[in-house]
């Protein structure tokens, strides 16, 4: 028996699922990532960028109340521009 996905929601109020691309707070700025894994209290997402180093992987666990859920097009948009 698998163990149920948990469910988290963003600051506006939508559910964030897996693959779910997402802005979120970090460092003083926003960072526009996607989400790997759903865990208890935070979810794991993982930073959109050219480069990652096994000193910086840019996977980070961050609250579901820090961020908030991009929808299709605008991701697709941005996904495209900038890998």
């Amino acid at each position: 028996m698998t163990k149920p996905q948990p469910e988290h929601f963003d600051k506006l109020g939508n559910k964030i699922e897996l693959d779910d691309v997402v802005a979120v707070a970090h460092h003083y700025g926003l960072m526009i990532a996607r989400v790997v894994k759903l865990n208890n209290k935070m979810v794991k997402v993982r930073e959109f960028r050219k480069t990652q180093s096994r000193w910086d992987p840019g996977e980070y666990n961050k609250y579901s109340s820090e961020m908030v859920r991009i929808p299709g097009p605008e991701a697709t948009v941005y996904i495209l521009k900038n890998t």
